[in-house]
């Protein structure tokens, strides 16, 4: 649960991301800083220190304060970190006499920017137009003019009365009345040109601007030395890998002093360029300083002479940390994967780059690893692509939140959602599916570490490369943008794909791609959980929890292969497309808002904590059904028979007047159950305990004994092997599982079948007996809410090795607590399960086996072969694309009172396969009420179609291929002309109770508790 708090600090901790992003000082590599590097900072560091430390009183107080806010400029002191340098040596250099600098603003104590201004307007009046060009004094004057009637010496009244008399510096005096004096052309004014031998970058200015003796100074950098990476913006951070060629010239104006000159003119940049650059794909940006976006403007290019020339709108742009720059950039040539010769699998590299500027890095780029792999499958083209966290302060990273193909080229909400498929997930210590910043990571926007991209081609651009919906979760975030008003595709970026190489053929694509891992299971397990029950039809629904119930097991486990990892999201996929859209009437709720009302006047002091909280579970349940705009009879129903069951299951609360933390020796009774340790679910466990346990209190030593029951989990049925207990001092980790030694619980008895013999099965023998009864220590009596416990389940680690080992939480009611007079523990009798089932239905042949426990006694089969109407049609349009020959069966189960039910578990179910049916290609699916399929697993044995399932409705026995009706094939079978037998081939007919143990295994078909099947069957499912 994310707290006020935390949200604040994420969404503040969002905030600074963008705005250093914007800044463009996000390191991507972590380096030793060397000794010249270590120096250039020391120096840097102790600049910037002095400059913050000068005293105040040694100045004019706004002076004090224009020179702080010049510091400003170049303190980077915020993003600086011990563990790696974020800036060069270049960049200390610089900001180091940046500072320097700044102390020529600094005046004398009695100095005001009032007197300076007013100075400024006697000087103003007093210019001789004698010593100026007609023209520019004329349009000097008419400016000069409006500035003294709306910025003269009132308004500099108006800034002294506020006390701001910063205010005149910034918006008087530099921002209007040096931009006018710049107006001004002496009439012996020429042109100075500043050239650059060495780049022949030539600055065009005058002489009124700057003297004769001024030093053009320029740095370039390219590939042979690009440490730019780490001090500019972050769309050069990748710049090595989205284009082919880049350089960039970072140039200054110094006297001859060595100091920057000051001046607010405009000039003129002229740059050659170089031979080796494609004239015609050329890219210019412009950087005021390191620390700057770039803007792009005041850019002109002649192609024919191979010369850019940049006007720059005042000298300020040279009066800054690193002077100006310019870049230049040939994007890198990107290939057609269409084009490519051969179809197979290429290794690859892959480039996000801004989608206004093919030659720009996208911010996502320094998220992506550039090395991918690509496979050709005639016209179906996929890229596989890996990404990583951007560190841009240390221990807080920022994810790219997917990649999709655009259509269109605007921000719309209209982009291929099935293009990306996600093979991994960065997840939290505890395999959680990871936030991305403020968003959920399972319903709103998760964090992919690996994904497959299907390109397609209507996203194929003019640039030579696919756009993208680029997802950018920290950039939202730091606008506190609601997840209900974003566009995944606010982003847009190019993909381009350069310098494949073909490495394998399609068919040995496996031994390079990447394979789902558990993080995939993990979010498609808590996707599903998050959706809303109400919504979907009891049968589909409970289709997807049973399905989801199994991948759990299976995500527990210790050894689940990649196989069947794949497996279990396919089946996970599969039931969540097949779920359907509960579309029936709305029900009446009249009588479930007067249950919730009398509920809710029940008061809690009165009853049990066990008993009310069951109550306010129920009752919950029930107000989410009345929130429902369309809620159905069958749900109604359901919960308020809940609820009701609920109230009357109430437990009043015993009179006593013991106190639980000062119990005198002796024996109490009191009610416990067993939670995870999410401390909101029941565990398995629960199910396998008497709920009434026995405390004891010995020389004021609090122990208790707890009875252990049979367990039922799906068609299995077995005990709980070992309890222990954690020793005082124990803790509890971050995600709340307890941690400390362990001491196991004494067994006073074991477990014995309705012979009096000692039960033992295939999960244990004679020297591992089964306990019943048991103690343990209350090592904290009655302080604490929760008593850490650790269980080990035999039948669960059978299912999925390392599932059995589970710790779980027993909370005890100690509002229960009652005196044991006569001090005897009366144990529950042990559920005997029903008996198994084994039918076959006279009249079409289907048979079905259950295991005990599946079914309750006296269950009838009911099979209705359906040869026409609208179900019939149904499934024909359904299976289309499969086969034409099939038969449609209705099958469902009801109890000796004639009431439909489930199992509770598996049910083997063999269907005969008709004459005429080619049994090597027969297979079974599941007709769904919304008219979609789903493929139900099977096996040939003998002349039957064996399949192992949970649930049942209508089941279409289907030949694959087959181009004839069922009617037409039994007119052949009847004229003698089938074509096809009905006997399996050879080699189909297989040991069929080894397909089911394999069945059971890989498929994972055997596991849901008890206590939910219960859950379900109470709510009417």
């Amino acid at each position: 649960m994310i707290t006020t708090k935390q949200n604040w600090f994420k969404r503040s901790m969002a905030v600074l991301l963008v705005l250093i992003m914007c800044l463009g000082i996000v390191p991507t590599s972590v380096f030793a800083a060397d000794e010249q590097l270590q120096n250039t900072r020391d120096i840097y560091l102790s600049a910037l220190n002095e400059a913050r430390n000068i005293s105040e009183s040694d100045y004019s107080k706004s002076s004090y304060t224009v020179f702080q806010k010049r510091i400003d400029e170049y303190d980077r002191s915020a993003s600086m970190n011990d563990d790696y340098e974020t800036l060069t040596d270049y960049e200390y250099s610089k900001l180091t006499q940046g500072i320097k600098e700044a102390y020529s603003l600094l005046r004398e104590p009695s100095h005001t920017y009032y007197q300076e201004f007013a100075k400024l307007i006697d000087y103003c009046d007093s210019i001789n137009p004698d010593n100026y060009t007609d023209e520019s004094y004329t349009e000097f004057s008419k400016q000069y003019e409006k500035l003294k009637k709306r910025y003269g010496l009132k308004k500099a009244d108006a800034y002294v009365e506020k006390d701001n008399d910063v205010g005149i510096y910034q918006d008087l005096i530099v921002n209007r009345y040096y931009s006018c004096l710049n107006l001004l052309v002496s009439k012996d004014c020429k042109e100075v040109i500043k050239e650059d031998e060495s780049t022949g970058l030539r600055l065009i200015s005058d002489s009124d601007t700057i003297s004769e003796d001024t030093v053009l100074t320029v740095d370039k950098f390219d590939s042979s030395n690009w440490d730019w990476q780490n001090v500019q913006s972050i769309y050069l951070t990748n710049i090595e890998t989205v284009c082919n060629q880049y350089e960039y010239y970072s140039f200054s104006l110094l006297d001859n002093e060595g100091s920057r000159v000051k001046f607010s003119k405009s000039f003129s940049v002229e740059l050659p360029v170089p031979d080796y650059f494609d004239i015609d794909n050329l890219t210019v940006s412009l950087y005021k300083n390191s620390c700057a976006a770039g803007a792009i403007g005041g850019i002109s290019v002649d192609n024919e002479k191979r010369v850019v020339t940049v006007t720059f709108p005042d000298g300020s742009w040279l009066y800054t940390a690193n002077g100006a720059a310019i870049l230049l950039k040939n994007p890198v040539s990107s290939v057609d994967p269409l084009t490519l010769e051969n179809d197979g699998v290429y290794q690859i590299q892959a480039d996000l780059t801004k989608y206004t500027d093919a030659a720009e890095a996208s911010m996502a780029n320094a998220a992506l690893v550039n090395e991918a792999y690509l496979t050709k499958n005639g016209e179906n083209i996929d890229v596989y692509l890996n990404f990583n966290p951007i560190y841009i302060l240390a221990d807080t990273p920022a994810y790219c939140g997917g990649l999709w193909c655009e259509k269109g080229e605007i921000k719309d909400g209209e982009y291929f959602t099935e293009s990306k498929t996600v093979f991994s997930y960065y997840t939290n210590e505890d395999g959680s599916i990871r936030d991305n910043d403020i968003y959920n990571g399972i319903t709103e926007i998760n964090c992919p570490k690996t994904i497959k991209l299907h390109l397609e081609r209507d996203s194929y651009n003019d640039f030579g490369g696919y756009t993208l919906a680029v997802s950018s979760p920290t950039m939202a975030a730091a606008f506190d943008t609601p997840f209900e008003e974003m566009y995944m595709d606010d982003l847009l970026c190019n993909l381009f794909i350069s310098k494949p190489e073909l490495i394998d053929t399609i068919d040995n694509a496996d031994k390079y791609l990447p394979t789902y891992d558990k993080s995939a299971l993990r979010y498609e397990i808590d996707y599903s959980k998050s959706l809303d029950e109400l919504d979907y039809t009891v049968e589909s629904w409970r289709n997807l929890i049973d399905t989801v119930d199994i991948a759990q097991v299976k995500y527990d486990g210790d050894s689940i292969t990649t196989e069947e990892i794949t497996e279990q999201i396919g089946l996970v996929q599969a039931a969540r497309k097949a779920l359907v859209i509960d579309d029936s009437a709305d029900g009446d709720k009249a009588e479930l808002e007067k249950l919730v009302a009398e509920a809710e006047k029940l008061n809690e002091d009165d009853y049990t904590k066990s008993s009310y909280s069951a109550l306010q579970d129920a009752l919950t349940a029930a107000k989410k059904v009345l929130d429902k705009e369309h809620a159905k009879q069958p749900r109604i129903d359901t919960v308020k028979e809940k609820l009701q069951a609920a109230i009357d299951a109430l437990v009043k609360k015993p009179e006593t007047t013991l106190d639980k933390d000062d119990l005198s020796d002796g024996k109490y009774i009191l009610s416990a159950e067993m939670f995870k340790i999410d401390r909101s679910s029941y565990s398995m466990a629960n199910n396998a305990i008497n709920h009434t346990v026995w405390l004891e209190v010995v020389n004021g030593e609090y122990y208790l004994t707890v009875q252990f029951k049979g367990l039922a989990i799906y068609n299995k049925f077995g005990y709980l092997s070992r309890l222990s207990y954690y020793n005082a001092g124990y803790t509890y980790s971050d995600y709340g599982i307890p941690q400390g030694e362990t001491t196991a619980a004494t067994v006073f008895s074991t477990q014995k079948d309705s012979d009096g013999k000692d039960v033992i099965d295939q999960y244990n023998d004679a020297n591992n007996l089964y306990p019943e009864l048991l103690k343990i220590k209350l090592v904290d009596k009655a302080s604490q809410q929760y008593v850490p416990l650790h269980v080990f389940v035999p039948i669960m680690e059978a299912i999925a090795e390392g599932t059995g080992d589970q710790d779980v939480l027993m909370e005890l009611d100690w509002s229960t607590l009652v005196e044991n007079k006569d001090g005897k523990i009366d144990k529950e009798e042990q559920e005997e399960q029903s008996p198994a089932v084994d039918i076959t239905d006279a009249a079409t042949g289907v048979k079905v086996h259950a295991d005990k426990g599946v079914f309750e006694e006296g269950v009838k089969l009911v099979v209705t072969p359906i040869i026409s109407g609208a179900d019939y049609d149904l499934a024909a349009s359904a299976l289309a694309e499969v086969g034409k020959k099939f038969k449609l069966y209705e099958i469902h189960f009801e109890d000796a009172n004639g009431n439909e039910v489930q199992p509770n578990g598996t049910v083997t179910v063999s269907y005969p396969i008709p004459a005429g049916y080619d049994a090597a290609n027969v297979v079974l699916y599941r007709i769904n009420e919304d008219g979609s399929k789903t493929l139900i697993k099977g096996a040939v044995d003998g002349n039957y179609y064996t399949v192992i399932t949970k649930s049942f409705s209508n089941y279409a026995l289907v030949e694959k291929d087959s181009t004839i009706t069922d009617d037409q094939n039994t007119q052949n079978v009847n004229n003698g002309n089938s074509g096809n037998s009905g006997s399996p081939q050879t080699g189909d007919n297989r040991n069929i109770m080894l397909w089911f143990m394999l069945a059971l295994a890989s498929a994972g078909m055997i596991c849901v508790l008890t206590f939910t099947r219960k859950r379900r069957v109470s709510e009417g499912e």
